[in-house]
């Protein structure tokens, strides 16, 4: 086959975009009017692609098995072969791309191109959901505000020239194999196989999992999944679901960001105003220095402080608008009798109007390891114990906060020997033997951190499992102390504590 038909090479632009997506099934002129199209073309653009290399008889392992299971038995002839396109963000000719490929280009010369590398998307040869399987270049921090957790880098072959990218791999939604939820699942199971070595199924075979043990239709073409499904699929590649439903007086966005910090995404279910349920993957978040809410949940209801005050926005892989689309945290709303800590808006309009839509959370749902049988709701009822101590002792600090994530031994250990810790505690601890998963839990006031406390994730929630308290602040350390022996206040603190939480933290204070 001439190198001609194999690929080509053209200069980014919505246009060339999709005349590269499109098809014998769907037109270019039709794709530049689809919103999905239009806001990877946006995204494209806003991460500086300048050339496209399309790729031509792409074989790609998720497209092919939807394709076994379900195109190649219609009598409509779909191709079994996708295109792929790849991105950059510099200019690049034919010639330059040709001796690239060939080895003629220098060493400088060959990683001016890989530096510029943006990601890919796959085109499926559908007449809709044509963007398949893409990984694409996240957008840049923003003096350190976006944080993009839930990724993992893509190695990739461009006929022969190694290309890497860090992102999470999405996909449109397929109808017929796909809906949302499974999108979803599909995006979150590409990093849960970075974080706990499981395996990545396809779309048909989350679809099959999830209908394995419960099926009240028809399992293809795929209508959706239920709660119960979604936990099916989760079950079936060796992780476990946490549910946790959403109530007026649970910090949502905070349960979110502990789990995003290990890079672990966590699955929105929502009910989006006017449309119906949708399942969203969640995978990053922007937080400020200073708070931008006063309160993560209904003002009725009572939590101590946490970094979700901070976050204004989380990102995540919506397969009905596109890859890393802004969710942004609103207020606490009361719809009915309902009442909800926080509402999210995203990219979600009204067709009519151009409105942008609320989207209420109903629930949240983390593939988890096994062995993490704490959970964030657990660690966060024996933090208002604590809290409800500690609060005594300051009084007119500001900016008090607690910053709960769930994290591993080993990213423990590594942020504490990269801080170079001068302190004998935080050098003792780097030789302390500690649990595979933990919850750690760092209070502080002002920017200064006052104590950290380690909670054992893959102990009971029954038994307090505090297994490290570091006090960064002695006067508060003292207080606690002193306030934990005072035998007047025995009574009284054994009853908020709880006698087993108040013992361990006399022990951990003396």
């Amino acid at each position: 086959m001439a190198a001609e038909a194999l690929y080509e090479v053209l200069t980014f632009s919505r246009e060339n975009l999709c005349a590269a997506l499109a098809n014998k099934h769907v037109a270019a002129e039709i794709l530049l009017k689809e919103p999905k199209t239009t806001y990877v073309g946006d995204y494209l653009k806003a991460v500086g692609a300048e050339s496209i290399v399309v790729e031509h008889q792409y074989i790609d392992g998720d497209y092919l098995d939807d394709y076994s299971q379900y195109y190649a038995k219609c009598f409509q002839d779909y191709s079994r072969k996708c295109k792929r396109l790849h991105f950059f963000s510099a200019a690049l000719s034919r010639q330059e791309f040709d001796d690239a490929v060939k080895g003629s280009l220098d060493h400088a010369q060959c990683n001016r191109i890989r530096d510029a590398y943006l990601g890919f998307v796959v085109a499926r040869p559908l007449p809709n959901a044509v963007i398949g399987r893409t990984a694409l270049k996240t957008y840049p921090p923003d003096s350190g505000r976006r944080h993009y957790t839930a990724t993992r880098r893509y190695q990739v072959s461009l006929f022969g020239l190694d290309l890497q990218v860090n992102s999470l791999a999405f996909q449109e939604q397929d109808n017929v194999l796909a809906a949302c939820a499974t999108v979803a699942l599909w995006c979150s199971f590409h990093k849960t196989a970075d974080l706990f070595g499981t395996p990545i199924p396809t779309p048909a075979q989350i679809t099959n999992s999830a209908n394995e043990f419960v099926r009240n239709s028809r399992p293809l073409p795929s209508h959706g999944l239920n709660i119960q499904q979604i936990c099916n699929a989760i079950r079936a590649i060796g992780l476990d679901p946490e549910v946790v439903s959403v109530n007026a007086s649970l910090p949502l966005v905070s349960l979110i960001y502990g789990h995003l910090r290990l890079g672990l995404p966590v699955i929105l279910v929502a009910d989006i105003e006017g449309v119906g349920h949708h399942a969203i993957a969640l995978n990053g978040y922007s937080i400020n220095p200073a708070s931008v809410m006063s309160c993560e949940v209904d003002p009725k209801s009572q939590s101590i402080p946490m970094t979700g005050l901070r976050i204004n926005e989380f990102y995540g892989h919506d397969d009905q608008i596109g890859p890393f689309s802004r969710v942004v945290i609103k207020p606490s709303a009361t719809i009915g009798k309902k009442v909800y800590p926080v509402v999210f808006e995203g990219s979600w309009k009204d067709g009519t109007t151009g409105k942008l839509l609320a989207i209420y959370p109903e629930m949240v749902i983390i593939p988890v390891y096994h062995k993490v049988r704490v959970t964030f709701v657990d660690v966060q009822a024996w933090l208002n114990r604590l809290h409800a101590l500690l609060s005594l002792f300051l009084k007119g600090a500001t900016n008090v906060v607690w910053d709960v994530r769930l994290t591993t031994v080993n990213e423990f250990k590594k942020a504490l020997r990269d801080s170079r810790p001068t302190d004998t505690v935080r050098q003792k601890l780097l030789f302390t033997g500690l649990p595979k998963y933990m919850w750690q839990a760092t209070l502080s006031a002002g920017g200064v951190e006052l104590l950290e406390c380690l909670v054992d994730a893959t102990d009971i929630m029954q038994s307090a499992p505090f297994v490290v308290l570091h006090w960064h602040n002695s006067d508060l350390k003292v207080a606690a102390r002193d306030a934990l022996s005072e035998p007047s206040l025995h009574d009284a603190l054994w009853k908020v504590l709880t006698p087993r939480f108040a013992e361990l933290l006399k022990s951990k204070v003396n």
